[in-house]
């Protein structure tokens, strides 16, 4: 039996044998055992036949022996033979896949190309209405005719654009749709489309505006923007599209519905930014009449914007090759209706429409010099004019703040230099510099300061004049900036910081561009208004101190600002000032060294010799001294350590060694007044302050340095530790034995031994120690120094069974168990001391080894302790839980949740508290979790919650928190063993492999979970070559350099990564956040492609499009489509039913995905005490109403969360009706709604305190807070 009549058997009930067989044959072809023609013949019966079936199973049994053909296997002759007989039997079906194989060989020509097209478009009827899985291949084979021969198609003129138009008429499924506007964009682009402009226009407007929105699970993932991307650029493909696009879109701006008006804008934009000058020329102005309304009449922010877009767009279209501005030029002629209706509205600047027009102007000005300078010389005088006549405050700043619009627009073209400038040195707002410079000088200096919003848009368009390139001159910069200095300085500031704060805004603005003159007059001025000595309980240095630190951004400012500041310095502690001054000072300088790379700086000898050897000479000698001194005080000594131990980090090895040395004698080794407090029986409190100096340098000389300062032949190291330790247990201050426990687990931790030293366990378990402990009098002094020794150990995993055994064992004595419970609260707990900057070894994986190895522990001893030490576990539960990553609690839930709800009835309130505060987690984690416990849970939260005489607030605060979300609670894997395996693999691969590496360890559970979880992923991806995907597997604690590059800090974790780029990092084993993690980047299994689409075809716009002539506006009117909208645009309900191909999904509810979305929105309001939500980010926002709200923050040092909406459209319409506010921004502050931009300023205006739970503490007070608060903040994450 031949292989064809097998074929014709098993094609039906066995497809992969029927496969097989025309493999087999292929191979005999290729092997020259058959040819082609005997092929062929052998099909005569079946081609024949009465059957259509038959006949389509002879054609797609040739089509599946072509292509499994080689390449280079056919002739050209035999390639035209095979297309003549495939065309010709094209309503057979089965012939188009065999067409597209053929049309990608290189012998394929024009000839075969067009007898290809022609069967096509002569048999659409028949093709177009078959079942969707054999249409889509037709619009495959027509994509991939176009890709590679598109000059043969473009050959056939108007008729190839005819039949095209009408094979892909009347198409819904959305998947065809992303292949038919790429081919259709095509044709609009590169074709001559001059007849059929309106049949291609009317072929794709119909499905305009697109509402689809496919479910989570879609196959192909097409989204509505993927749709409404492609069809926009078909909208916008040729201006021959003009006359019908813009009539029709403007048509639509009706719509009441806020998403269609949206998309038409962003259509509208496309249009003008793509159409001839003509074109948008021609409707320009009817664009116009058409937008103003949306913007005048603000109701939706958003379409605000878009439409400003609109109108800019438009503004830089007609800017092109513009050579002059006269009247007559086409963008004359548009702007000039522009600013005489915005000069109309201005005449009452204080009404509602009025506000919009700064907006307008600057939207025009803004896209090119051309249209700054009609813009400015259409709208300034007037508004200089309006503003002398004007009678109100009001009025007068509502006027100025349209003329800082226009100064945004001037400065932002200013930063293109050049860009369609008419002249190189143009600068419009000349001759209105000096009355300009005036009006805002007079505004900002000599209004009542109580008038402070009036003022504070003065001061920002004062310092907007002197940003706007070659406008001022040095001199009345200079002037400018005498008055910001009188801003801040001044005594009264009329109880508002809002102009304050602008000013050092402004200052520091201009310390980037005019170092000199800030140099020159404010820093004399500043300086001069601090002073020696100062009167007690005054402050007024704190404002002068600020504005210096932040304008120590420049290095040249900085340099000179640090030199002054100690100068300042010695002077103050000469004549021993207050405390908090020298303190702020101090602060200061920490401050502007922070911000500056030390490594480079070449004033490093001078902070050293002034700062590092200088000030510990003088607090040392202040120890001995009988008069007071600041530099005898602990939060003096932390501020000035911490400073040097930033220096000290930075210097080369040499001299950190020789620093080393001087850890205890602070380079005073000949000064006999002083001696080191070590090996010293008599010290007194104030030369023992001295060790948290001391502590700071020896964090900061590194590990590499030598501590030589012994008196004996012990070694060095255990002789300095057992004096320390000595020191520790005999200390009475607090502060003095915190910073003493420092050191030792500092040089307990640098050991260079594996293990740590010897005598470290020595101390923790001698039976001395145990004797002290075992005396109730002594257990306070003993117990930290277990712990801090166990941290220095735990931390670097040394030794670590053996020590949680020696402290776990502490927690069952009655005597000495609840002080080291306390003391488990240490063990985990970030330090600035213990910490990687200072060279101590800390493992990522520490924190989860011993979380692994305690709270079995824990568990097990709390269920047979004693009734009187049960609470020990619980203090120590909660002690390593506050300090844990989430992921690592969630892996030991079930053992942890008993103990938690047991903690909550413990007196102790910071237990309850850290305990509720894990238990907030584990709710938003895995509410499934706590639903077993959820009556207990409430009930004990219920109790936490009331009685404020037992309860915290911090506990009562927690338990409402905790009881707000319980209701709302919801291919093979590659082993890697060594780092050149690893190394290996990854060269191995192309650089479009999707790579997933899995850290674990044996001794952490979940891993094994991950493991499964893994391989069953991994069977899902069918092997390819290249590899799509590759899956690796490593042990986390055996390849440390690995794990740690990845910074991996718990396990099991998941690195994704591309092209040697991390794409995301998963840590835990939830199984659906690792599958939708490595799906979201390598696609579903048995996927293998993006969509399963081929990607938009590429156009090249044609050289005479802008030749084309329209009539003029008016002269025709388009044919209007909006008949077809209802019908044709909801694409949603076209996916295909059960019974149908595979294609994009049906529609799915959207009440779990509104719910879904209700929980999102619930945690986002609360990821910051004060979330902003608007559009764009702080340091680019998208709107001027964000833009503003963005600086209000700042200037009222708010530390805030921001969530980007035009990121997420789920975010952004959810938050509309979650606070029933339709626009944006939006504030929550304490997870509450405060409004938008309009509501925060009335909010300020009766209270200008309303942020003060918010603002950063100022310097002196805290620290250096106020300057740290106006950095940009994370990103909240949904």
């Amino acid at each position: 039996m031949s292989n064809i009549q097998q074929y014709m058997l098993k094609v039906d009930d066995d497809r992969s044998g029927a496969e097989h067989l025309a493999n087999d044959t292929a191979k005999n072809l290729e092997s020259r055992k058959t040819s082609l023609i005997e092929v062929v013949q052998s099909l005569g019966e079946y081609i024949n036949d009465e059957s259509s079936s038959i006949r389509s199973k002879a054609v797609n049994y040739l089509s599946q022996i072509i292509a499994a053909l080689p390449n280079a296997t056919l002739s050209r002759q035999q390639i035209q033979v095979l297309c003549q007989f495939l065309c010709d039997r094209i309503e057979d079906g089965g012939a188009i896949a065999g067409l597209k194989k053929l049309q990608s060989l290189g012998r394929f020509d024009k000839e075969m190309a067009v007898m290809t097209l022609r069967a096509l478009l002569e048999h659409f009827q028949d093709l177009m209405i078959r079942p969707h899985s054999q249409r889509i291949q037709i619009l495959d084979l027509l994509h991939e005719l176009m890709h590679n021969h598109r000059a043969a198609l473009r050959s056939q003129g108007d008729e190839a654009i005819v039949g095209i138009t009408d094979l892909v008429s009347g198409e819904k499924d959305p998947r065809s749709l992303m292949i038919i506007f790429s081919l259709l964009n095509v044709i609009m682009v590169e074709w001559d489309i001059t007849t059929q402009a309106e049949t291609l226009f009317d072929s794709v407007f119909c499905y305009f505006p697109i509402t689809f929105r496919p479910p989570p699970d879609d196959p192909y993932r097409i989204t509505a923007q993927d749709l409404k991307s492609r069809l926009r650029n078909c909208i916008s493909a040729s201006s021959h599209f003009a006359p019908y696009a813009f009539p029709q879109l403007i048509e639509k701006l009706d719509s009441t519905s806020p998403n269609v008006k949206k998309d038409v804008l962003q259509t509208l934009t496309a249009c003008a930014s793509s159409y001839n000058m003509t074109a948008v020329s021609n409707y320009s102005i009817t664009l116009w009449d058409s937008l103003k309304y949306e913007i005048l009449n603000v109701q939706e922010e958003d379409l605000a914007e878009e439409a400003l877009v609109v109108l800019q767009a438009i503004a830089t279209r007609l800017s092109k090759d513009l050579e002059s501005t006269s009247k007559t030029s086409r963008l004359a002629r548009y702007i000039k209706p522009i600013t005489d209706e915005c000069n109309k509205q201005l005449q009452e600047p204080q009404h509602k429409q009025a506000k919009p027009t700064g907006s307008i102007l600057s939207s025009i000005a803004t896209s090119s010099h051309a249209a700054l300078y009609l813009v400015i010389k259409a709208t300034v005088p007037p508004l200089l004019t309006l503003y002398q006549a004007a009678d109100s405050i009001a009025s007068r700043k509502a006027l100025l703040e349209v003329l800082v619009q226009i100064f945004d627009a001037a400065i932002a073209l200013d930063r293109f230099s050049g860009t369609n400038a008419l002249t190189s040195d143009a600068q419009p707002l000349e001759p209105f510099k000096d009355r300009l410079f005036e009006i805002f000088s007079q505004a900002l200096m000599s209004t009542a300061i109580e008038e402070v919003s009036f003022r504070a848009v003065a001061l920002n368009g004062l310092l907007r004049l002197c940003q706007i390139r070659r406008f001022l001159q040095n001199s009345e910069i200079g002037l400018a900036i005498q008055y910001f200095d009188e801003i801040v300085l001044a005594a009264d500031s009329g109880g508002r910081e809002d102009v304050r704060n602008g000013a050092i805004d402004g200052l520091v603005v201009m310390s980037k561009t005019k170092p000199n003159l800030i140099m020159d007059i404010t820093f004399p001025a500043f300086m001069a208004k601090l002073p020696d000595q100062i009167a007690e309980k005054s402050d007024d240095y704190i404002i002068t101190l600020e504005g210096l630190a932040r304008l120590s951004v420049e290095r040249s400012i900085s340099d000179t600002l640090i030199r002054r500041l100690l100068n300042k310095l010695d002077i103050v502690l000469q004549i021993e000032g207050q405390s908090a001054y020298i303190q702020a000072l101090l602060s200061t300088i920490d401050y502007v060294l922070d911000v500056k790379d030390l490594s480079l700086d070449p004033n490093l000898s001078l902070y050293h010799e002034r700062i590092v050897v200088a000030l510990a000479n003088k607090a040392a000698l202040a120890s001995v001294s009988s008069e007071p001194s600041t530099l005898s005080e602990p939060l003096t000594l932390e501020i000035l350590g911490r400073l040097m131990a930033k220096i000290i980090r930075c210097m080369d090895e040499h001299r950190r060694k020789s620093v080393a040395l001087n850890t205890y004698t602070f380079f005073l080794d000949d000064e006999a007044s002083f001696r080191p407090v070590l090996y010293t029986s008599a010290a007194s409190e104030k030369q023992r302050l001295t060790m948290i100096l001391s502590t700071w340098i020896l964090a900061s000389v590194g590990s590499t340095a030598t501590v030589l300062y012994t008196i004996d032949d012990e070694s060095e190291l255990d002789s300095l530790l057992n004096e320390l330790t000595r020191l520790a247990l005999s200390e009475s201050v607090p502060t003095i034995r915190h910073y003493i426990l420092k050191q030792i687990a500092l040089l307990v931790n640098r050991s260079s031994a594996p293990k740590g030293p010897a005598d470290a366990l020595k101390v923790m378990q001698d039976p001395l120690m145990a004797a002290q402990i075992d005396e109730p009098s002594r257990c306070m002094d003993a117990t930290p120094v277990v712990f801090w020794i166990a941290k220095a150990l735990l931390l670097r995993l040394a030794r670590t069974e053996e020590v949680l055994h020696h402290i776990l064992s502490l927690l069952s004595n009655a005597s000495q168990g609840h002080a080291s419970a306390k003391g488990f609260a240490v063990l985990l707990a970030p330090d600035e001391i213990l910490s990687k900057e200072n060279g101590a070894t800390i493992r990522l994986l520490a924190r989860q080894k011993v979380f692994n190895i305690c709270v079995p522990r824990l568990a097990q001893d709390f269920r047979t302790a004693e009734a009187n030490v049960k609470p020990n576990y619980l203090i120590a539960l909660s002690g390593i839980l506050k300090d844990l990553p989430t992921d690592v609690m969630m892996s030991e839930i079930d053992t942890l949740l008993p103990l938690l709800l047991q903690s909550l009835d413990l007196p102790d309130q910071e237990v309850k508290a850290a305990t509720i505060d894990s238990l907030i987690t584990i709710s938003q984690q895995s509410p499934n979790a706590v639903e077993g416990h959820a009556q207990s849970l409430t009930d004990r939260l219920l109790r936490c919650a009331g009685d404020p005489k037992k309860n915290i607030p911090r506990v009562r605060y927690n338990a409402f928190r905790c009881l707000q979300m319980l209701p709302v609670t919801m291919s093979e894997v590659t082993n890697i063993t060594s780092a050149s395996d690893f190394s290996s693999h990854l060269s191995s691969l192309p650089p479009t492999t999707t790579v997933i590496i899995s850290f674990h360890t044996p001794w952490a559970a979940p891993c094994a979970q991950m493991s499964l979880i893994l391989k069953t992923l991994a069977s899902s991806y069918p092997p390819q070559d290249p590899p799509r995907v590759s899956f690796l597997s490593l042990d986390a604690e055996v390849l440390p350099e690995i794990s740690e590059s990845y910074d991996v800090t718990a396990v099991p974790f998941l690195v994704i990564q591309q092209n040697e780029k991390v794409l995301e990092k998963v840590s835990g084993s939830d199984a659906g956040k690792v599958r939708e993690a490595v799906e979201r980047h390598a696609g579903k299994g048995g996927n293998t492609g993006k969509m399963g689409l081929p990607p938009a075809l590429s156009t090249t716009r044609r050289d005479d499009e802008d030749d084309v002539k329209f009539m003029d506006e008016g002269e025709g009117k388009a044919k209007t489509n909006g008949e077809k909208e209802a019908e044709g645009s909801n694409l949603s309900k076209y996916a295909p039913g059960a019974n149908d191909a595979a294609t994009a999904p049906e529609m799915s509810s959207t009440e779990g995905q509104k719910e879904e979305v209700e929980g999102r929105l619930k945690e986002l309001v609360k990821a910051a005490p004060v979330m902003l939500f608007m559009k764009g980010t702080p340091s680019a926002p998208q709107c001027g109403f964000s833009r503003t709200i963005v600086g209000i923050l700042r200037e009222k040092g708010v530390r805030y969360g921001f969530f980007n909406i035009l990121a997420d459209e789920d975010v952004r319409s959810g938050m509309k009706t979650f606070s029933d506010w339709p626009t944006f921004p939006q504030l929550y502050a304490g997870g509450d709604f405060v409004g938008g931009l309009d509501i925060v300023k009335e909010e300020l205006e009766s209270n200008p305190d309303f942020f003060a739970d918010y603002v950063a503490a100022p310097p002196g007070k805290g620290g250096m807070a106020a300057p740290e608060a106006q950095k940009e903040p994370a990103t909240a994450s949904a």
